[in-house]
């Protein structure tokens, strides 16, 4: 980060930043790599270096999540837990292609996202996993997903997957697959009565995606029961 850039950054006091790391120093340096093949692990901390000086507490680390071995990214707790303690904040996401693979592996992903975020809480962090409480943009007649080409998708769910239409250089807005209108007019019927029907990456109501209800199931508790225990170490009732 240049001299300059950090000048601008700190004439903000609301300015937040969310960096991410894709594990230790070796596992990272295999996956996220320069034109010249060259790591970036050791830039990205560089960078870090830099902003907590200038932002301490408004600097986020994002670890994402793509081996079955967690030890990777328990390091890199480590590391980050020493160098900058008090000074960052932590979060854990897993990483998938589309949502077909997302929904194969989900609920084992976030068993291992579960231990990570523990991991992390004997480190001295408190993190929580991101959940959607946006209402599932698909039966939306204004709401839908774009990729880097302005191709489109019923939802973000659905980027690089399927696309219904695109969007032209001049702005025309072309729909070319039913699956469009099916999303608005068509749904499970299971759906109506289920808790987390209707939610962004929730039960999700299009007829050919997977129901996340074994997931939620697992995941719901764990971040109310954490919330209520914030609430209370924070003087909040104990009933």
């Amino acid at each position: 980060m240049s001299d300059s850039l950090l000048a601008e950054i700190k004439k903000y006091a609301t300015f937040h930043v969310q960096i991410t790391l894709d594990g230790n120093r070796h596992l990272h340096d295999s996956i996220r790599i320069t034109p010249a093949k060259t790591g970036t692990y050791d830039t990205i901390i560089e960078n870090i270096d830099s902003l907590v000086q200038i932002i301490p507490g408004k600097v986020c680390i994002r670890i994402n999540v793509s081996s079955p071995s967690l030890d990777s990214y328990k390091e890199v707790v480590d590391v980050l837990s020493v160098r900058y303690q008090d000074k960052i904040h932590l979060s854990f996401a897993t990483v998938f292609k589309g949502q077909k693979k997302r929904n194969e592996t989900e609920l084992n992903d976030i068993i291992d996202i579960l231990e990570l975020i523990e991991y992390a809480k004997r480190k001295g962090y408190d993190a929580l996993p991101a959940l959607e409480y946006a209402p599932c943009v698909a039966t939306m007649r204004g709401s839908f997903a774009i990729d880097e080409q302005l191709n489109v998708y019923t939802c973000p769910a659905r980027l690089y997957e399927k696309t219904v239409g695109t969007i032209t250089k001049d702005a025309e807005f072309l729909i070319h697959d039913n699956e469009w209108y099916k999303a608005l007019y068509e749904r499970k019927t299971c759906v109506e009565t289920c808790m987390y029907g209707g939610l962004c990456y929730g039960g999700c109501i299009m007829p050919n995606m997977e129901c996340r209800k074994a997931l939620l199931d697992r995941l719901l508790p764990y971040v109310v029961n954490k919330k209520i225990e914030k609430h209370q170490e924070f003087g909040g009732c104990n009933d």
